[in-house]
């Protein structure tokens, strides 16, 4: 995804899915919610985590 639009949009999409492990009392949230969050989040704590959540991708055969 290259915007919140389309974050949201693949939400919209996947929201079966996303609610086997979410609970989504209000539904998928807006847009504007995704671009709030993304805004308070550290970069270098995001890109640490985003690291690390790759390398087991790669460890583990990409079963993750």
């Amino acid at each position: 995804a290259n915007s919140y639009s389309q974050i949201h949009q693949y939400a919209l999409a996947q929201q079966d899915w996303l609610k086997t492990f979410l609970k989504l009392p209000s539904g998928i949230p807006s847009q504007d919610t995704f671009e709030r969050i993304f805004a308070l989040l550290k970069p270098t704590a995001w890109q640490a985590r985003f690291l690390v959540s790759r390398a087991f991708y790669f460890w583990t055969d990409r079963a993750v």
